[in-house]
């Protein structure tokens, strides 16, 4: 394993614990930890935030939901007082494409069928727009990330429509591209050196396992949104925007709207929250009878 004695670099590790677990179990504390220690021994100062692990005796974790901004900012200020990130990461383990892909795989359906069902519905509910709309903005706005700050994401379905759909919400103060070379992730990084440790759990759950689904989605495993020196004026960002649809138009990536006015309207993003659960709710059922189907 490769140790360094001076952490250099800040992380923020979304939907992570850094636990107390020593013990290899089922679930996600002790595989946190080690990861976490990795990314220490390979020179960053690691803090985690998830809504589900009470913080109150973790003095590196913060409970919060990242996608509920005004209460994450607070509770991180009551935590850490003032801590500026080098390095905001989205575990990309047992994400809901890589764990119920996993799961689904028993049943013998149709992989592009489950990775669609897994990105369009799961995902989209629980990493819900305000992630993309305020949390990301206001962690630029607020000063909490440090000069040349980058964001790391799963290429994966949901997480492409959503920096499409929320472009200008992102531009004024991101670049944002994609990266072919997984290593270049300080957490991915990190996790390949505790892999041994990793398959002492009873699930097992490495960078194989949970890469492949992502990159059955693109060969680009990863968004990566990295801090403006200068934050964009709205001209600015408008001829950015401008030019960053024409560059994904050629793509594939993302379809813009001619319409600019009708997609601020409030009674056509009401109907795109009920399109969404129509089509989750759709995908459920054709899951739930191919399952049933697999069973025969």
């Amino acid at each position: 394993m490769i140790t360094n004695s001076v952490c250099t670099k800040s992380s923020l590790l979304l939907g992570m614990v850094y636990s107390k677990q020593d013990r290899p179990t089922r679930g996600q504390e002790y595989r946190d930890r080690v990861r976490c220690e990795a990314m220490e021994n390979i020179g960053y100062h690691v803090r985690t935030l998830d809504d589900k692990h009470d913080d109150s005796h973790l003095e590196k974790h913060c409970q919060a939901n990242f996608s509920d901004t005004r209460r994450m900012l607070e509770s991180m200020k009551v935590k850490w007082e003032r801590i500026s990130f080098d390095f905001v990461i989205l575990d990309y383990f047992f994400s809901p494409v890589t764990s119920l892909f996993l799961l689904l795989l028993r049943f013998n359906i149709d992989e592009v069928f489950m990775i669609l069902f897994v990105q369009v519905g799961w995902a989209r509910h629980r990493w819900t727009d305000p992630l993309f709309t305020a949390t990301f903005p206001n962690l630029a706005k607020d000063g909490h990330l440090a000069k040349g700050c980058q964001i790391w994401l799963p290429n994966i379905h949901c997480i492409e429509v959503s920096l499409c759909e929320f472009h200008n919400n992102l531009i004024p103060f991101y670049t944002i591209r994609k990266e072919k070379d997984p290593k270049m992730n300080p957490l991915f990084l990190a996790t390949e050196q505790v892999e041994d440790k990793l398959l002492m759990c009873p699930d097992a759950l490495t960078n194989v396992t949970q890469l492949r689904p992502i990159l059955e989605f693109s060969n680009e495993p990863f968004y990566v949104l990295e801090l403006r020196g200068v934050f964009l004026e709205y001209q600015e960002m408008k001829e950015e925007h401008d030019s960053s649809y024409d560059d994904s138009a050629n793509d594939g990536d993302c379809e813009q709207d001619d319409d600019e006015d009708y997609e601020q309207d409030e009674e056509y993003q009401v109907s795109k929250s009920k399109k969404r659960r129509i089509t989750y709710d759709m995908a459920t059922e054709v899951l739930y009878n191919a399952v049933i189907g697999a069973r025969k």
